[in-house]
């Protein structure tokens, strides 16, 4: 069901954020990998991904210093956060050759791995660009019951 949502809200967003990302991944609030592809696939490697450490990463204060460990196609790799607000976390791996943004949406969380030559800001702008489409559709649908 978010799949089909995330498609229906923008699809030049998803499009430019498949195009800018190496990874993404579409979550439900309760952990569950409803989408994944590139270096986030959850095809990619033998062992699952614990896709549970992000279950909650928002309530969390931000004097916490954080790492988060991803297994991505390529191998596990630490991610250190260097910046989270309310509904966004970004973080960067040793050497900065992985960039990971998280973003929260009413249905769940878009989490995003990406890597040079895309630049940094270009990455960030697509992912913040289709969570805020996201968000924007959550406010504005009203809701059908059928009897």
């Amino acid at each position: 069901r978010v799949k089909g949502q995330v498609m229906d809200t923008g699809f030049h967003c998803w499009e430019e954020l498949v195009k800018t990302a190496s990874g993404v991944a579409v979550l439900s609030h309760t952990g569950t990998c409803v989408y994944s592809c590139g270096l986030l696939s959850t095809n990619s490697s033998d062992e699952e991904q614990d896709w549970s450490l992000f279950v909650g990463i928002f309530d969390q204060t931000e004097a916490e210093p954080q790492t988060l460990k991803l297994k991505l196609s390529t191998g596990q790799v630490k991610f250190v956060v260097y910046h989270r607000s309310s509904s966004s976390l970004y973080a960067t791996s040793e050497g900065r050759l992985f960039r990971l943004t998280v973003c929260s949406f009413p249905l769940g969380l878009l989490v995003c791995v990406s890597q040079p030559p895309t630049p940094m800001p270009q990455s960030i702008a697509a992912v913040e660009d289709l969570c805020t489409k996201l968000r924007s559709q959550a406010n504005t649908t009203q809701t059908t019951t059928y009897e």
